[in-house]
């Protein structure tokens, strides 16, 4: 729960995206659902500093997480450069609770 507000408060008060409704089913977490195919969704947001684009593929037991910034104006990149590490903790450790709360009977 703690992880969620963080991330909600960085990608609203330091990126200034603008996140749609969180209980939406078109959304997640805020994100909207650009596209949802069988093993790709891929989720949208922007700000006036930048346009992020979240890929994620499923193939069997794998995941891959691409992520698209489009740098808008011209502080985005140092600000990005400051957000990346946090994000690259944050991916793999949100990706690792998700594969661990799977149930049971959904594992292959």
């Amino acid at each position: 729960m703690l992880l969620r507000w963080f991330l909600l408060a960085g990608w609203r008060g330091v990126l200034g995206l603008r996140l749609g409704p969180l209980h939406d089913p078109a959304y997640v977490h805020g994100w909207q659902i650009s596209a949802a195919e069988t093993n790709r969704l891929t989720l949208n947001l922007d700000s006036w500093l930048i346009e992020a684009v979240n890929i994620i593929d499923v193939e069997s037991d794998q995941v891959a997480w691409t992520t698209k910034v489009v740098y808008r104006r011209l502080g985005a990149r140092l600000l990005w450069a400051f957000v990346l590490p946090i994000h690259k903790l944050t991916i793999p450790y949100v990706l690792r609770r998700a594969a661990a709360r799977r149930a049971p009977s959904d594992r292959s």
